[in-house]
């Protein structure tokens, strides 16, 4: 009787919306395997159809020779979801996100998903997309040079726990090297994608922009995906994307000055960082496992931040300094 009650309780119109995406999605359902997957009976189910097709005007076909319903207009999207103003503003967001990406050849792959969730806004909402973008905006970046078949073929290798080679050519390197790596995960970090997965060259863990990849492919050779790695700890010690020295922790100090102290106030740079206020502004304290990204970072913010720890990071800085002030000519 309890399973029962649970069919029953079942709202009508997320039935609805999840026979439409069982269609939707390609794969022939008929109402027997639609209902062993609701929990309804399969009178149920062809009613459900019934109503797709005469109160939201689905053109839905049954195919004989499959044995399936499917959407006459494959590009057809169902109205009868009602969006809260919150889900409204979150998809906003996401749509922002992919306006990076315009014009490039990731928009296909990355705007597709977005088209299909975009056609079930009912026309009654008061909050739509096109109204928020008239009261919000977003200045995106520009976005990198990659080829789509990068990520179809990454994605795969992911799926399918496959090595992948390719000539790399880090910032440091004259000429590309070749490198064999198990990949472990795909992220996108301000708007740059990177890889991270085992070089089995180096036997480590490593970070490559797909940016500085060259000739990617799929090998044939599998790998058993490591159970324990985790990103968040990997990067737990970096300021951004490329781990330090495994085992390694270095506090980083920085004084900003009153300018800068309200800019760093307004954010969370890091897991790690605490704040100090100080007669000149504010200090700013991580602990990190490398200073290649934090030496950067520091630069950035010119005479309004000053190094007080550790010793290697200012000598860095200074060195840095040194060099900009050096005619070119000179160097």
């Amino acid at each position: 009787m309890k399973h029962e009650k649970n069919r029953a309780e079942r709202p009508p119109r997320d039935r609805l919306v999840a026979v439409f995406e069982a269609i939707q999605a390609g794969q022939y359902p008929n109402a027997t395997t639609l209902s062993i997957d609701l929990e309804v009976s399969s009178r149920s189910i062809k009613r459900d159809i019934d109503q797709l097709r005469l109160h939201h005007g689905i053109d839905i076909g049954y195919d004989r020779v499959r044995h399936g319903y499917y959407l006459v207009d494959p590009g057809q999207g169902f109205r009868g979801a009602q969006f809260t103003e919150a889900e409204v503003l979150a998809l906003f967001i996401a749509r922002q996100a992919l306006l990076a990406y315009r014009g490039t050849s990731l928009e296909p792959i990355l705007s597709d998903g977005f088209r299909r969730l975009e056609k079930r806004f009912d026309s009654s909402q008061r909050f739509t997309v096109s109204d928020l973008s008239q009261l919000i905006s977003f200045r995106i970046p520009a976005p990198e040079e990659l080829q789509a078949e990068f990520f179809q073929t990454l994605t795969q290798a992911l799926r399918e726990t496959r090595e992948v080679t390719f000539a790399y050519q880090g910032l440091a390197d004259v000429e590309p090297k070749n490198r064999r790596v198990r990949p472990y995960h795909l992220g996108g970090v301000e708007y740059r994608w990177y890889l991270f997965g085992w070089d089995t060259m180096r036997q480590a863990v490593r970070t490559f922009a797909l940016t500085r990849m060259s000739g990617l492919k799929l090998t044939r050779r599998r790998f058993e995906y490591p159970h324990d790695f985790d990103l968040i700890s990997l990067l737990r010690g970096s300021f951004g994307v490329h781990a330090g020295e495994e085992g390694r922790e270095v506090t980083v100090e920085i004084q900003f000055d009153h300018w800068a102290a309200r800019l760093i106030r307004e954010r969370r740079w890091h897991a790690s960082q605490t704040l100090r206020d100080t007669e000149e502004g504010v200090i700013l304290s991580l602990k990190l496992s490398g200073l290649d990204e934090i030496e950067r970072w520091t630069l950035s913010w010119g005479s309004h931040a000053r190094v007080l720890a550790p010793e290697e990071l200012q000598h860095r800085i200074q060195k840095a300094a040194r060099a900009i002030l050096t005619p070119l000519s000179g160097r």
